[in-house]
C-alpha cells in the first residue's frame, strides 16, 4: 500500500515536471504562454520569449525595477544609515523614506548699518544633495531714509565637518533687488564634494553680500555689507548622497516670462531658471528698464527723494516729485554796505529750500547815501561761490545815480547732480563808480550761509 502511494506521488510530479517544460502538444496553438510564443515541437511546447514585452522574463532597454519588477527585481533594499531604494518618477533610486524626511523652518533677523533683513529658510533634513533645493526668502523689514536701492549681490552657504573643515555649499551671484514691498526667495542647489552617502554639519551659516546707496545731502554713495545668518535654532544638519542619479522633474516652469526653463544630465537634473536677456521678469535691470516699466527687475519708484520730495512715476520715468505738505520759508538777508564813498542798503532774499525748477536768488540794492564827489554808481556783476568753486556769474549792470535808487538781479542756482543738496554760499558784488575824473572799481562778499537745493523732477 505504501509503495502504491509513493509510486502515485512520482508520477504526479514528472507530469508536473513535463507540464513545465512545455507540455504535450498536437499544434502551435496548445501551446499558450502569456508574453511568450509557443511552438508545438515534438509534440513538446517550446516557448520563445516576446521582445520588448514586460512580463518575457528578461531586463530588456526601457524596462527597471519600477515599469517591470517581473522582469528586472523588485526595488528594495538599503544603502546605508538613511537610504532605502524606492520607486521615484519611474526609476529605482537610493532616497531617503518619506516617513524618515522632517521638514526644517528657521528664521534670522540681522541689521547691519539700520537695514534689517529678515532671513527665512526651510529645507529636508535629511537633505538629499541630489534633489533637495535649500529654500531661502529675504525679507526687508526697516530702512533707514538716507539708505535705497539695496541688491543682493551674493550669497554663501558653509558648514564644518565632524574633523572641523569649513565645506561650502553653495557660493553664487544672486543681483536681486530687496525692498520693504516685495520678498526675495532663492532655491539654492548645493553641493558638496564628498565621498561618502551620509553624513553631518555644524555651525551652517549663511553669508548674504548687499549693495545699497546712502543719500546725504542729495548725493549717492554706494556701499557694501555683509549680513551674516546664523541657524541658532539647528544643531546638526544631516545629509545624503546617494550613489543614484535621478530624474528631472516632470515640469519646471516658475511662472515667470523672465526666466529660461529647463532641466538636464548638464544641471545634475535640477530645474535652472535661466535669464531672458531684455525680458522684465529675468531679475536684471537692463538698458530699456527702469522703475516705471520693469519694477520686478529694477525696484520700486517709491519713497522718499530727500527731505522735501518723494519718488513717483512721470511718463514712465521715475522722477522725485514735491510732497503734498510741501512748503517754503522766505529767507532774507540785510546787508548793511558802507563802502567809504558812497553807502548801500542791501536784501539778499530766497526760498528755503531753494527750488531749482522755479527759485532765484533775488538781489536787492538801495544807495542809502553818497559823498558830493561820487557818481555813476554800477553793480557791474555778481557771483556765486560754493567754497573757492564759481557756480554761478551774472552780468547785473545796474546804476544808482541818486539816493533813494533801487534796483535787483537775480541769480540762478545751476542743477545738481541728484535730488536734494546742501551748499554753503558766498555772494561777490563788483561794483565801480566815478569819483572826480577817476573810475574806482572793487568789489565786496556777503556770506548767504547754508541752503538745501532741491531738484524735482530729478
Amino acid at each position: 500500500m505504501r509503495f502504491k502511494s509513493l509510486s502515485l506521488i512520482i508520477f504526479i510530479v514528472i507530469l508536473l515536471l513535463l507540464a513545465g517544460c512545455g507540455g504535450e502538444c498536437k499544434v502551435d496553438a496548445d501551446c499558450q504562454k502569456s508574453h511568450f510564443t509557443g511552438k508545438c515541437v515534438n509534440k513538446k511546447c517550446v516557448f520563445t520569449p516576446i521582445p520588448n514585452e514586460i512580463g518575457n522574463g528578461i531586463c530588456e532597454q526601457g524596462e527597471n525595477k519600477c515599469n517591470a519588477p517581473a522582469d528586472c527585481g523588485i526595488c528594495r533594499g538599503s544603502n546605508g544609515l538613511y537610504l532605502k531604494y524606492q520607486c521615484i518618477n519611474n526609476k529605482c533610486v537610493d532616497a531617503v523614506p518619506l516617513e524618515k524626511i522632517k521638514p526644517v523652518y528657521l528664521s534670522s533677523d540681522s541689521r547691519v548699518s539700520g537695514i534689517e533683513i529678515k532671513t527665512t529658510s526651510d529645507f529636508n533634513q535629511p537633505f538629499n544633495f541630489k534633489k533637495d533645493l535649500f529654500n531661502l526668502k529675504f525679507s526687508l523689514m526697516s530702512l533707514p531714509n538716507t539708505i535705497e536701492d539695496v541688491m543682493i549681490k551674493r550669497i554663501e552657504l558653509t558648514g564644518i565637518t565632524a574633523d572641523r573643515r569649513k565645506v561650502t555649499l553653495f557660493d553664487a551671484p544672486v543681483n536681486r533687488p530687496l525692498r520693504l514691498e516685495l520678498d526675495v526667495e532663492e532655491d539654492l542647489i548645493l553641493d558638496l564634494n564628498t565621498a561618502e552617502n551620509s553624513g553631518e554639519l555644524n555651525n551652517l551659516k549663511l553669508n548674504m553680500y548687499i549693495d545699497y546707496y546712502v543719500v546725504s545731502s542729495g548725493k549717492r554713495s554706494l556701499k557694501s555689507s555683509s549680513f551674516p545668518v546664523r541657524f541658532s535654532g539647528l544643531n546638526k544638519f544631516v545629509w545624503v548622497m546617494p550613489e543614484s542619479e535621478y530624474s528631472c522633474p516632470e515640469s519646471c516652469d516658475d511662472d515667470n516670462p523672465g526666466t529660461e526653463d529647463f532641466c538636464s544630465e548638464a544641471t545634475d537634473f535640477f530645474c535652472v531658471h535661466k535669464p531672458i536677456a531684455g525680458q522684465c521678469g529675468n531679475f536684471i535691470c537692463e538698458p530699456g528698464e527702469n522703475k516705471c516699466t520693469c519694477e520686478v527687475d529694477c525696484g520700486a519708484c517709491a519713497g522718499p527723494a530727500g527731505n522735501y520730495m518723494s519718488y513717483s512715476c512721470v511718463d514712465d520715468v521715475c522722477k522725485a516729485r514735491l510732497r503734498a505738505s510741501f512748503s517754503q520759508e522766505k529767507k532774507s538777508i540785510f546787508d548793511d554796505r558802507d563802502l567809504s564813498y558812497f553807502h548801500l542798503q542791501n536784501n539778499f532774499e530766497f526760498n528755503y529750500p531753494f527750488n531749482l525748477d522755479d527759485d532765484s536768488v533775488v538781489l536787492k540794492f538801495s544807495l542809502y547815501d553818497k559823498n558830493a564827489d561820487v557818481s555813476q554808481i554800477r553793480i557791474t556783476d555778481v557771483r556765486l561761490f560754493e567754497g573757492t568753486s564759481e557756480i554761478a556769474h551774472t552780468f547785473a549792470n545796474i546804476g544808482l545815480s541818486n539816493v533813494g535808487d533801487a534796483a535787483s538781479v537775480s541769480v540762478k542756482i545751476p542743477e545738481i547732480s541728484g535730488v536734494e543738496e546742501s551748499m554753503t554760499l558766498n555772494l561777490a558784488v563788483w561794483y565801480e563808480f566815478n569819483r572826480g575824473d577817476q573810475t574806482v572799481k572793487n568789489d565786496f562778499r556777503k556770506s548767504l550761509g547754508k541752503i538745501t537745493v532741491i531738484n524735482p523732477g530729478s
